[in-house]
């Protein structure tokens, strides 16, 4: 191949006529496509089969030019534009290649005899159990006749014959880019086959196949043979792809239009159809995405004009350089399912897996399709009803097609083959950089995981239509799986998380305490009480011990397994457990990297306080230490499994116990510069309204305080040789101190904050927050509330799903860079500053370079940190199906109907997205989501006669009925509103927005836009707690500009010269209200 030169493709193709045949098949739309798209092609002729009532017209219009396929170019151009490149480039032609001379008219065939250059020949029928007869009609005949039109054409260049690898599947190994000769002549054959009736061929299918394992590969291979004699000055491109597959990424990743080969086994398994196939999974699959087929067969057919080749034979193929076995495969479907399953699936977590042994295969084949197949038709047809006979009818089916799908994919499964791919990796070389980024055709750059991926995503989309799935390089949340055979959650327990946490290996809690114990922090504050309360060191240290004990966790390896265990048994009770898959891989990052990171979630309830260890233990990740309120210290088995599980205990205040500050200040310090990841609730309690909390600076204050003041740890080993206080020898301690590195290995790393959005459509605490909400005293923790509670609650097992967003992590040191630029930027650089001359208190050491931050800083730093992570969680907060229908259920207290609360609950989820909310991603249809959602929200919500309202049962009883039922009402409203104020930060710019119009009303009809900002900004102040921000006055003029457009945009405001139309928004008011209650009336 070395006398081969470099050549363009678009130069070569430029201003030339082009025949295809097959354009409406899964290959052929997408080389139009490309053709379109990169190439200028004077004329694109189609030969399309006219239909019962149905014109070629219409079938390019419908079949062809609407496709998804062009979806991508109708976009780029405009609809003008794309309709006037068809109308100028695209010309369909009536025919049928099982026809003589294709079916064409004698103008068409005149026609193309005087223009066309290039032939592409794509029609042929690729189901593998075709009738012989047929498949010789199409696959033999079909390419014959389009040589003949070849052979007819006074300009043409070359004629490429799409054929498959698969032609030489006869033979094993390694498969050379030439003809294979057959045992017979292949003329001679085919006029043999010809001669037979359609009875006789199928009588004699079996022994014409030979070694070939179905019609599609034998007349495939003797199409080449007979085309390569018959050809005579005609140059012929003989292009061979392997498996085609969904595309890689033109028009869009993933796009499929058709199931066929791979895409049938993809699907099938995916649906729970196919459990399990006859194979071997170590074989190599040889697939290779549609897009690159396309384009492969574009590049050759340029090669073979622009190096004027007679006869060129090449595979397309991935087995030889970029391998993927069907393990492979089966891997990566299984790991697309477990993220997301497909809706019309038949089981609850489809799986299929390859069976080598023939005759295992088909016992299993037997027992598990037949056997209970021909067992439930004998019942149905014997004692069932009509429902029973039709749905044995369509398991019966059901079976057969099961069945031939195993067949026909088995010789593919079980052999290999080597497809050599010289040629195409030659014209590939051949092609400038620009034209390989443009025409990409390289196998080997593709990664079969992401390919897969995407894959099944166009399946599910495209084939299936189902909709709301997110693009899987945007889908963040994974469902937790849990394997359905017995003892798998045991099995997969003890293989879990081998290490459980690194940190424990080198460090236990007894050498924590005695670090803590003997630091300079502590040992300080022991000899300074002891001066002031006049007593010895010796007893403030015995009390230093105890509060040390009462506090400090540690990670119990057993304890660790069990309660995960006891997680996952737990987690089944919700319908899933979603997790961010993309921020989990942000942490394993930064844990890779031997990062610190502080882990921050939000706080909504009990189950919160394990979630986020129980998560990383499923991840092999090492566990944090988590702080938690000592009201668990009263829970005695309780607080000694959250104990052994990491959690270690904090007063709710410190008071005025100078000691037990300092020692807790030195714990989190101490875990901190250790690199122990560690959790804390920065809104320091649950919220029971279902909004954030303002911000608790302590624990955030200290994590900062031992960052920016790391040298101060260095001095501990001293105090440890120095003390002459008595160690319990009880304890084995083993502290290295000739080597204080080992204990400050981390202190030059960063530090990172995550945090971590964690919501409940159905929270387990609901009832208990609204008691507390209308004054009832909060019930203190204890062991036999949690059991009472937990009995309880088991009765209803169904609490919706919990979704976990884990946001882009904060870095400290750059953070706190970037405050301190932006501090020097608001004030002025002098010594005699405001901000230097606040404070007579010493500045912190900071190790980031000569970086000195000032009292009045730092607690600006910690202040604004804290409302950065509140932020985060608004930002990250997913939206639930229950928040958004009680949000219309307390929007329609007197009752909305089923219909109507389904479109509106679509609507809102629409609404929520477009301003960058998040809501659930799974591909649930509304109708579905509401059904679902109204039976969680049962206890609070009430439906008749297809009307949804808020609960009104009298379930308490009272001396007037009239307040039971006021009584009941509130719980209900209130409990609702809590689900609601998952949604109050999407819309809280333009609530207020409107809020103020509705103020200023009575005012003028036209309001300026500045008055309505200084009211929007009061209103903002007034409520800054309920929404909690913090915002500075440029963000709140950005916040309430970005509102403002969106209301404009959606015509809900007029503006004109800075004014808004108050009448306008008055009357749209009126007609929503109008709308509303005309609605319910009706219903």
């Amino acid at each position: 191949m070395s006398e081969f030169q470099k050549f363009s493709i678009r130069e070569t193709l430029e201003n030339k006529s082009l025949f295809i045949t097959g354009a409406t098949g899964f290959v052929g739309k997408v080389v139009v496509e490309k053709l379109l798209r990169d190439l200028n092609c004077a004329k694109i002729f189609l030969l399309i089969r006219a239909k019962k009532n149905q014109k070629v017209e219409e079938r390019l219009n419908q079949e062809i030019i609407s496709s998804p396929v062009f979806d991508r170019l109708r976009k780029e151009l405009g609809k003008i534009e794309f309709n006037k490149l068809i109308e100028q480039k695209i010309k369909a032609v009536a025919g049928d290649i099982s026809q003589e001379k294709l079916g064409l008219n004698i103008d068409d065939n005149n026609l193309l005899c005087e223009q066309i250059q290039i032939i592409i020949h794509c029609a042929a029928t690729v189901n593998f159990s075709e009738p012989l007869r047929d498949a010789i009609s199409l696959n033999i005949l079909g390419a014959l006749r389009v040589l003949d039109l070849a052979k007819l054409c006074k300009r043409l260049m070359v004629l490429t014959h799409v054929s498959t690898a698969y032609v030489n599947c006869n033979r094993q190994g390694l498969i050379e880019e030439k003809i294979y000769p057959l045992n017979s002549e292949p003329n001679q054959l085919l006029e043999q086959m010809l001669r037979m009736t359609p009875n006789e061929l199928e009588r004699e299918t079996q022994r014409l196949l030979g070694t070939f394992p179905n019609t599609y590969t034998f007349t495939k291979n003797l199409a080449e043979q007979i085309l390569l004699s018959r050809r005579g000055n005609i140059p012929l491109v003989i292009y061979r792809p392997s498996i085609i597959g969904a595309s890689l990424s033109e028009p869009i990743p993933g796009w499929i239009d058709t199931i066929s080969a791979a895409s049938a086994m993809y699907l099938t398994a995916a649906l729970g159809v196919v459990q399990f196939v006859n194979g071997n999974e170590n074989v190599k699959g040889d697939q290779v995405p549609v897009d690159q087929v396309s384009t492969s067969i574009i590049a050759h057919t340029a090669a073979a004009i622009a190096q004027r080749k007679e006869i060129i034979i090449c595979h397309f193929g991935s087995s030889t350089t970029n391998p993927c076995t069907w393990a492979d495969s089966r891997r990566f479907v299984s790991a697309a399912l477990s993220h997301r399953y497909f809706e019309r699936r038949i089981t609850k977590n489809p799986s299929f897996r390859f069976m080598p042994n023939s005759l295992w295969y088909k016992f299993n084949y037997t027992t598990q399709y037949i056997i209970p197949t021909s067992a439930y038709s004998l019942y149905a047809n014997m004692f069932g009803s009509e429902k029973d006979r039709k749905h044995a009818a369509w398991l019966a089916k059901m079976e057969k097609r099961i069945r031939k799908i195993s067949e026909t994919f088995h010789h593919f499964m079980t052999y290999e083959w080597l497809f050599e791919t010289k040629y195409t990796d030659y014209i590939y070389d051949c092609l400038s950089s620009e034209e390989q980024r443009i025409f990409n055709f390289n196998v080997r750059e593709i990664d079969w995981k992401l390919y897969i991926d995407d894959f099944m995503f166009g399946i599910r989309t495209l084939v299936l239509k189902e909709e709301n799935v997110p693009h899987p390089k945007e889908d963040h949340e994974i469902q937790i799986a849990y394997m359905p055979y017995c003892f798998s959650d045991i099995s997969r327990i003890i293989r879990s998380s081998k290490t459980i946490n690194n940190m424990h290996q080198s460090f236990n809690v007894n050498e924590i305490k005695c670090l803590i114990l003997y630091s300079n922090r502590v040992q300080s504050m022991i000899q300074q009480l002891a001066h002031k309360e006049s007593v010895t060191p010796q007893q403030i240290e015995l009390r230093a011990r105890k509060i040390i004990e009462t506090m400090a966790g540690e990670i119990s390896v057993p304890v660790v397994r069990a309660q995960a265990w006891f997680y996952t048994k737990l987690y089944r009770s919700f319908c899933s457990l979603r997790n961010d898959k993309i921020g989990m891989n942000r942490i394993f990052e930064l844990l890779r990297d031997q990062q610190r990171i502080v882990l921050v979630p939000s706080h909504r309830s009990y189950l919160d306080f394990l979630l986020v260890s129980y998560l990383f233990f499923c991840y092999n990740l090492p566990l944090p230490l988590i702080a938690s309120g000592d009201d668990f210290l009263n829970m005695t088995f309780v607080r000694w499994i959250l104990r052994k599980s990491g959690a270690f205990f904090m007063r709710r205040t410190f008071g005025n116990d100078p000691l037990y500050r300092s020692i807790f200040t030195e714990y989190i310090a101490r875990l901190f510069h250790m690199g122990q990841p560690l959790e804390f609730f920065i809104e320091g309690t649950r919220s029971r309204i279902g909004k954030n909390l303002t911000p608790k600076m302590g624990i955030l204050s200290i994590v900062i305080d031992s960052f920016l003041s790391s040298s101060n740890f260095m001095q501990t080993s001293s105090n440890l040789n120095d003390s002459n206080t008595n160690i319990n020898t009880n304890t084995n301690i083993n502290i290295n101190l000739s080597d204080p590195t080992n204990i400050y290995r981390t202190i030059d790393k960063d530090a990172w904050f995550v945090p971590i959005c964690i919501n409940y459509e159905k929270m387990v605490e609901e009832e208990s927050h609204v008691r507390e909400l209308i004054g009832e005293m909060k019930q203190k923790p204890s062991t036999q509330a949690l059991l009472k509670a937990t009995i309880t609650k088991l009765r209803n097992l169904d609490f919706g799903r919990i979704s976990v967003r884990f946001a882009e992590p904060i870095s400290l040191k750059q953070f706190i860079v970037n405050q301190k630029q932006q501090f020097q930027s608001s004030s002025p650089s002098s010594s005699s500053s405001p901000l230097s001359s606040s404070s007579s208190s010493p500045p912190h050491s900071s190790p980031l370079s000569s970086i000195s931050i000032q009292p009045i800083e730092y607690r600006k730093i910690v202040h604004n940190l804290a409302y950065e992570i509140i932020n985060n969680f608004n930002k990250h907060t997913v939206c639930s199906s229950t928040g958004i229908i009680s949000s219309l259920i307390l929007l329609n207290r007197e009752g909305i109907h089923r219909d109507v609360l389904i479109n509106q609950f679509g609507w809102i989820k629409k609404e929520i997205n477009c301003r960058n909310g998040l809501t659930d991603q799974s591909c649930e249809k509304d109708d579905k989501a509401v059904l679902r959602c109204l039976k969680l929200l049962q206890s609070v919500v009430t439906e008749r006669r297809n009307i949804v309202e808020p609960a009104a049962d009298s379930l308490i009883s009272s001396t007037s009925s009239t307040n039971s039922r006021l009584t009941i009402d509130m719980k209900a409203i209130l409990q609702l509103n809590i689900y609601r104020n998952q949604l109050i930060h999407v819309f809280y710019a333009e609530s207020l927005i409107c809020c103020a119009m509705t103020a200023l009303s009575k005012t003028a009809r036209w309001i300026p836009i500045n008055q309505l900002f200084d009211e929007w900004y009061f209103l903002n102040s007034l409520l800054r707690n309920e929404n909690v921000n913090d915002w500075s006055i440029d963000e709140q003029k950005m916040i309430f500009t970005s509102g403002l457009k969106l209301l404009i945009s959606k015509e809900i405001f007029i503006t004109n010269d800075n004014q808004i139309d108050i009448s306008h928004f008055q009357h749209i008011n009126n007609n929503n209200n109008n709308n509303n209650n005309n609605n319910n009336n009706n219903n």
